[in-house]
């Protein structure tokens, strides 16, 4: 089967978070013709061709329909996305020129383009929070005017229309049910096992530079202020009162990266929170096993790829209780919940949880082993292609 995966994105390093780290397991996973589509960085493919992508090591055939990067202009008021779809009814025929059995997508604006255009099956993963605008980089996007508009004009118009629809989460289900969507079909969020997996902790602590008997907190994602970071700040800072040596890793980069930085230093913090920045997907794993405890704060969320890979590395979890993380995190056996945004009560979260790692990192690890096993979850994909396929050929 050849599988048209349509992403903006690099497919590499851009954009950093969840959904990347995910797709880039799916596809070094599952059993298909992977034909990647997405975008370059700074000029780095040629545009409007098929060439070659290394992935995890391996080479597949991938299209780039356009280029985005710090040198445009247009990427501090353009969405990327919005050039993306752009760009897709562009390309449309020469993507569709690759002779792919059935079309992936994560976004729904990105289904648009090859609507009834084709009849080929298209797969749509709802990723993350199921309005997009939710967690938009541009604070105009964040009206709630224009999430509205978004799902009227948008998520109607594809969800019924896509053969299938993927939900990673209770908050997907409840959005097919208010639409009438019934192609719908619950797959968990799968994670690598062979690249996220427990280390020695005395050794990944030494590894990074830190005295293996401190408290190390971490969070890993997007610096957005979806991810709520100033209220994961303000609670590590009362942490530091039971832990005074205690450190706090942020891994990842984003628009928010400079204001996180200024707040570290206007509290006085910069020797006790490391800022890490964006780290490979080989590199991640030594900064969750030097770990203790994984952390994260969000407004809203689907069901954080961060957090299971943190989990698969058998680290307990503190989460606000958005989205789909309290179908995941369950207080007392891999992590805690924390039911309002009271950096008090994250504070007194993140000692509990140091305080019970090993019992608590067992059930996390536990869990992952049980549900959320990428290989189980490629497979449960393939054979979702399988039918569909085999159901548009009738």
């Amino acid at each position: 089967m050849k599988i048209l995966f349509i992403e903006c994105s690099d497919f590499y390093s851009f954009p950093i978070g969840g959904q990347l780290s995910y797709l880039r397991s799916l596809i070094a996973s599952i059993e298909v013709e992977p034909y990647l589509v997405g975008i370059s960085l700074n000029d780095c493919h040629k545009i409007g061709q098929w060439t070659k992508r290394n992935i995890n090591g391996t080479e597949f055939p991938f299209f780039c329909v356009g280029t985005v990067g710090k040198k445009s202009p247009l990427d501090k008021f353009v969405p990327y996305r919005v050039r993306f779809v752009l760009w897709l009814y562009k390309f449309r025929e020469q993507i569709l020129s690759s002779g792919a059995n059935a079309i992936f997508v994560q976004t729904q604006e990105s289904a648009l383009p090859f609507l009834n255009y084709i009849d080929i099956p298209i797969v749509l993963r709802l990723a993350g929070a199921t309005n997009p605008l939710r967690g938009s980089r541009f604070f105009w996007a964040r009206f709630k005017i224009l999430e509205q508009v978004y799902e009227w004009c948008i998520t109607r118009c594809v969800l019924p229309r896509v053969t299938k629809v993927i939900g990673i989460n209770s908050e997907c289900e409840e959005l097919c049910n208010r639409l009438g969507v019934s192609n719908y079909e619950y797959i968990a969020l799968g994670v690598d096992q062979s690249i996220f997996f427990p280390h020695d902790k005395i050794l990944s602590k030494e590894k990074i530079g830190f005295d293996p008997n401190v408290p190390v907190f971490i969070f890993v994602g997007r610096l957005s202020q979806i991810k709520g970071i100033g209220l994961l700040i303000d609670a590590f800072s009362k942490v530091l009162g039971e832990f005074s040596q205690a450190k706090l890793l942020i891994v990842g980069d984003g628009e928010e990266r400079e204001n996180i930085e200024k707040v570290i230093c206007v509290k006085g913090l910069e020797n006790s929170i490391r800022m890490v920045g964006s780290v490979s997907r080989d590199q991640l794993p030594n900064f969750l096993n030097a770990s203790d405890v994984f952390v994260i704060t969000s407004l809203a969320e689907g069901v954080p790829n961060a957090m299971l890979e943190a989990m698969a590395c058998g680290l307990p979890v503190v989460a606000t209780s958005v989205g789909g993380i309290p179908e995941v995190i369950k207080t007392g056996f891999n992590g805690i919940l924390v039911h309002t945004r009271n950096a008090t009560e994250v504070a007194e979260g993140m000692i509990t949880a140091y305080k019970k790692s090993h019992l608590l990192g067992t059930g996390a690890l536990s869990t992952i082993n049980k549900s959320y096993s990428m290989k189980n979850v490629a497979e449960t994909i393939r054979r979702m292609f399988e039918e569909a396929i085999a159901s548009s050929a009738k």
